[in-house]
């Protein structure tokens, strides 16, 4: 499965959330978590998180196919506390590994 994700903070609380930084190095440390949503065809989709302070995932949404899937694994994500709740965005586009 190959995986392209971008992260986009939307308004965070203040300016004590989760850097772009840190989640970016976050959603690449457990993106392959969602090898289990990607199916025979590419899939685009955006989830929108938002990240307590203590570091764990407090919703997801997402539409599109996969979506269920995917809200699914990110709901158990975990990141690093911060002083404040986090909102990103998350751009996602699944694609199968071409066989080899």
């Amino acid at each position: 499965m190959r995986l392209a994700a971008i992260v986009l903070i939307l308004g965070c609380g203040s300016s004590s959330g989760l850097s772009t930084e840190v989640l970016d190095e976050r959603v690449a440390a457990q993106r392959d978590s969602l090898e289990e949503c990607v199916g025979e065809d590419e899939v685009s989709l955006t989830a929108k998180l938002t990240i307590g302070p203590d570091g764990d995932v407090t919703a997801v949404e997402a539409d599109g196919e996969a979506a269920e899937c995917v809200q699914g694994i990110i709901r158990i994500w975990t990141f690093p506390p911060a002083d404040d709740s986090t909102e990103a965005e998350l751009p996602l586009t699944l694609r199968p590994t071409p066989p080899s």
